[in-house]
């Protein structure tokens, strides 16, 4: 850095920068957690009358019979089908058991 540059007070130091993006940026993180909880938990048709995990465990646990009709539909019983049905649906499996 130029003495020149030191002297004209020019720069910024990195605090006072990440403080001005930081206030630039609130609203937008702000309204953003509000967009996600309208999206989560208010999004029509109504109320939620199941709880998230359960429609979460429902995809992951039925992800081995969707990939299996999805080998059978394209007629696909390669090794690399076999291995992405085995590795998909065992943490599947082990996902619905421990919860």
């Amino acid at each position: 850095m130029s003495s020149a540059r030191k002297r004209s007070g020019r720069e910024k130091s990195p605090a006072k920068i990440s403080r001005r993006d930081s206030r630039e940026q609130s609203g937008f993180v702000d309204n953003l957690g509000e967009f996600a909880d309208y999206v989560t938990y208010n999004l029509p048709p109504g109320p939620a009358f199941l709880p998230q995990w359960w429609y979460v465990d429902l995809h992951k646990g039925g992800m081995p019979f969707y990939l299996f009709a999805m080998m059978a539909y394209f007629d696909n019983w390669s090794m690399g089908a076999y291995m992405y049905l085995a590795l998909h649906g065992s943490y599947g499996k082990i996902f619905t058991f421990d919860s």
